[in-house]
């Protein structure tokens, strides 16, 4: 990430040689104002990730399933509650990206670079979404969706599935 941030604050001085004062000024802020949104959405992602929170070993009782449907579950449940804990910051951050590159087109390609690194978590949860959606309608109906964020991984090993 640290190299993502070196590349647009020098996307920031080549540009700012060429601009007005004021327009100088303004593709500052919206420049800042974009940055910290990315440092911000970072944290959020960071902290949402880190949980420790695992899910119960009964989350699946009651209910036959084979290993890939308990996958395909736990997985889709991670990345939604994920994406639920960091929408208001990634919306932040998708809010500054589109103005600073409506207040300066050349900084297009540095805003469609980040927006990649940081949809990548929308795009692993579509995917997990289209498998979910797959699954048999009683399936999906009895099992309980956690409201949080969880770790992944223990909870995969605590469901045996590892």
């Amino acid at each position: 990430m640290m190299k993502e941030l070196f590349v647009f604050f020098v996307s920031l001085l080549a540009y700012s040689a060429f601009a007005s004062e004021s327009q100088k000024a303004l593709i500052s802020e919206a420049f800042n104002n974009f940055n910290e949104s990315l440092v911000a959405l970072e944290a959020q992602e960071s902290h949402c990730s880190m949980s420790d929170r695992v899910l119960d070993a009964n989350t699946f009782s009651g209910v036959k399933l084979s290993k890939e449907q308990k996958l395909t579950i736990i997985e889709y449940f991670y990345y939604d509650t994920l994406l639920e804990c960091s929408k208001e910051a990634l919306g932040q951050f998708l809010t500054q990206s589109t103005l600073l590159k409506s207040i300066e087109p050349d900084f297009l390609n540095t805003t469609e670079q980040a927006n990649r690194l940081v949809i990548s978590t929308n795009i692993a949860h579509l995917k997990a979404k289209h498998q979910f959606d797959n699954l048999d309608e009683h399936i999906k109906k009895r099992i309980i969706k956690p409201s949080e964020p969880f770790n992944l991984l223990m909870t995969a090993n605590i469901l045996g599935l590892n």
